[in-house]
C-alpha cells in the first residue's frame, strides 16, 4: 500500500490501494486507464449481483475464470 502525504497537511496521509488482479488485467489487455477499468469492475459486479454467472460475466471480457474472486 503506498501512502501519499498531502503537502498541505503533512500530518494526514491518504491511502491510496493497489488495484486488484482483474482491474490489472483489464488496464493491460484493453489498453484501459484505472479508472475505466474499475468502473468495468463495478458493473461486472452488477451483472453478478443480477443473477448472470460470473465465469459468462468474466469471459465476456476475454478474461479467465481466474479473477472470480475479484468480482465476488
Amino acid at each position: 500500500m503506498r501512502v501519499f502525504f498531502d503537502a498541505r497537511k503533512r500530518k494526514e496521509a491518504v491511502t491510496m490501494k493497489k488495484p486488484c488482479e482483474l482491474v490489472k488485467a483489464l488496464m493491460a489487455s484493453e489498453g484501459l486507464t484505472r479508472e475505466e477499468a474499475e468502473d468495468i469492475r463495478r458493473e461486472m459486479r452488477e451483472q453478478i449481483s443480477y443473477g448472470e454467472n460470473p465465469e459468462d460475466v468474466l469471459a465476456d471480457y476475454g478474461l479467465e475464470p481466474d479473477y472470480i474472486f475479484d468480482l465476488i
